[in-house]
């Protein structure tokens, strides 16, 4: 289970089972693999939908020294 916290409410949190992991290499690999409806794209922006969209959160750099994981989730 994950619990989500949100940043400026702690008391708001929002609970999620954890249904599979998902390790690649780099969000590349990721984008490739996995439909990114799932990745938390809107239908609308999946055209648009870019693995350099993550770079904001994790660097090249980070990508290559730890690898990427998706956590597949579902509301509990």
């Amino acid at each position: 289970t994950l619990i989500f916290q949100h940043t400026e409410d702690p008391s708001l949190t929002l609970a999620c089972e954890v249904k599979g992991l998902h390790v690649f290499s780099s969000f590349d690999e990721l984008y490739a693999s996995l439909p990114l409806e799932k990745c938390g794209y809107l239908p609308e922006e999946i055209e648009k939908a870019s693995p350099k969209d993550m770079e904001t959160y994790y660097s090249p750099e980070k990508q290559s020294k730890y690898g990427v994981v998706g956590i597949e989730i579902e509301l509990k």
